[in-house]
């Protein structure tokens, strides 16, 4: 019974805490640098998440679409300059090895484009360094929107650990996630609900 007390004071003195470390912080008109912080459960209103689905997984995010798109882009050009400027019977040959070109571009995108995060009505699991978190030991989730050029967004989650009788945080990387940060927050504070039976009603 003591410890079951100590741990509900221990669990309400860290919320207040991160309510006032979460809270908005007025800037001068000057500053440009910086963080807002976003509580899952706001996110989740702003961005309404419903799914039948069992578990939500996440892929990397790399731009070798991007880069692909630019690659045939200059040797398509710099194929056309070619074929008007010297030998004409060159086209088809210098067209098939841009096309092999994009198509191994496409296929390493492919290959690198793997699952980052995993969540189900058990937890989530971020396999990029294997940190574990079920939604029973989650505590609160804050995302990070940094301000300023080359900006990045993170989530803390912040968690209980029985086995240490210890409360933690973990700070993920949003921007590796082939997904809006936003949107990401919002689907695990959705999972988080749907398994402790507390899903918002639409």
């Amino acid at each position: 019974m003591n410890s079951s007390t100590s741990f509900n004071e221990r669990k309400k003195q860290l919320l207040q805490a991160l309510e006032e470390r979460y809270a908005p912080v007025e800037k001068s008109w000057w500053q440009t640098s910086g963080s807002k912080f976003f509580a899952s459960n706001e996110l989740l209103k702003e961005y309404p998440v419903t799914t039948d689905r069992p578990m939500a997984v996440f892929i990397a995010a790399y731009p070798w679409g991007i880069w692909a798109f630019v690659g045939f882009a200059g040797i398509f050009i710099s194929s056309w300059y070619y074929e008007q400027l010297f030998a004409k019977d060159m086209w088809p040959i210098v067209l098939l090895a841009a096309v092999i070109i994009v198509l191994i571009l496409l296929n390493i995108s492919m290959q690198l484009q793997k699952p980052v995060l995993k969540v189900d009505e058990e937890g989530f699991r971020y396999l990029r360094n294997g940190f574990y978190c079920s939604w029973s030991s989650v505590i609160a989730m804050y995302m990070e929107e940094e301000q300023g050029e080359d900006a990045k967004n993170y989530l803390h989650v912040h968690y209980y650990d029985a086995g240490t009788d210890t409360f933690f945080e973990e700070i993920i990387a949003l921007n590796s996630i082939n997904e809006d940060p936003e949107v990401i927050t919002a689907a695990l504070e959705y999972f988080r609900c749907k398994a402790l039976q507390a899903v918002p009603a639409d």
